[in-house]
């Protein structure tokens, strides 16, 4: 019962995200007079469909995706009728606009959730070190218990998202630390501890931070530099597993997502922790979404700057040749992701 009830929540949070992206484009694409063929939650086999106003609706038997296929967005339109609310036909600001609103509409979704999670904390940790760990090497080295910190590398630190993030990422080299101490700036150069997880090396962070009570003014400012700095954690996490730091045990699909609901379902807080689980699957999927990699919107946006640049549009048989390798490339990763997290869940 348990494992069904993990299956039915990581499908309830993918498709709940699809739905999210698929209404963004959907809704940009109705505000410009875009016909739209089709709005679908899934790919294959159709479960369900119904014939609305102006398209059809339906859901599909795989339910890892979705889509909007809107008329003359990959194909010529010889339909004289048809010719006026062809995606192609329309400027290319706004052909942008419908490219870029799925993944803003996850952005927003998780942003959203973030919101509510802060508001209702009860405190907030702070940048400020109230204690040091047994082995710590950070206080023989300059650190002291007060000191609020406020940059490390010369990177501003605004919350202790900041703070922890960025000292794990990059604190496996000495790490430039600028702390407030009694009013002045210091600036000290760290070693920190180093471990290693899953095969990634992360800098050991050796304090811990102060809290502060919640009020209405911090509570605001929680939001807003935890939404920015969340999104900046996700544009790190991207490039770097991209450069190759975390290898491929740094990237989940579907069946390894599954396995960390399930986690988050038996906390002592399932709620919370789905909620943030939520989060950051809808920032990762907004981000990821943008690059610039056919079969994303990230690539649709890239073919759209081309053509702005160029004042033509890429030819369609050279498109639809890239599209269709980088479709076979992704198919091929995902089938090895989820050979790779099924044989992690039974080892």
């Amino acid at each position: 019962m348990g494992v069904l009830t993990t299956i039915l929540l990581t499908l309830l949070i993918f498709g709940l995200l699809v739905l999210i992206h698929e209404t963004g484009h959907y809704i940009a694409a109705r505000a410009f007079r875009i016909g739209v063929r089709e709005f679908s939650i899934g790919f294959g086999p159709k479960l369900y469909q119904k014939k609305g106003k102006y398209n059809l609706f339906s859901i599909r038997a795989i339910p890892m995706g979705g889509y909007v296929s809107m008329i003359g967005e990959t194909e010529e339109v010889e339909d004289e009728a048809e010719k006026s609310i062809a995606f192609r036909s329309k400027p290319i600001w706004q052909r942008l606009i419908v490219a870029l609103s799925g993944s803003i509409m996850n952005i927003l979704a998780g942003l959203i959730v973030l919101a509510i999670l802060v508001a209702s904390q009860k405190s907030y940790a702070t940048t400020t070190i109230g204690a040091f760990t047994e082995d710590a090497v950070s206080n023989y080295q300059g650190l002291e218990v007060g000191d609020k910190i406020i940059k490390l590398n010369g990177k501003n630190i605004d919350s202790a998202n900041d703070l922890f993030f960025l000292l794990q990422i990059d604190g496996i080299e000495p790490l430039d630390v600028t702390v407030l101490r009694d009013g002045e700036k210091k600036s000290f150069s760290i070693q920190f501890n180093t471990i290693s997880a899953s095969g990634v090396l992360l800098a050991s962070p050796d304090f811990k931070v102060q809290s502060v009570q919640r009020t209405f003014g911090r509570a605001i400012s929680e939001i807003y530099h935890q939404s920015i700095s969340n999104v900046k954690m996700i544009y790190r996490l991207i490039g770097e597993t991209l450069k190759g730091r975390f290898g491929i045990e740094g990237v989940s699909g579907p069946i390894g997502i599954g396995e960390v609901v399930g986690e988050a379902k038996a906390s002592s807080t399932p709620v919370r922790s789905l909620s943030s689980l939520f989060v950051t699957i809808a920032l990762n999927l907004g981000i990821f979404n943008l690059l610039p990699i056919p079969m994303l919107d990230g690539g649709m946006i890239m073919f759209l700057i081309y053509e702005a640049i160029f004042r033509r549009r890429v030819p369609e048989k050279v498109e639809a040749a890239i599209t269709m390798f980088f479709m076979v490339i992704l198919i091929l990763f995902a089938i090895f992701i989820a050979f790779k997290d099924t044989i992690n869940l039974f080892s």
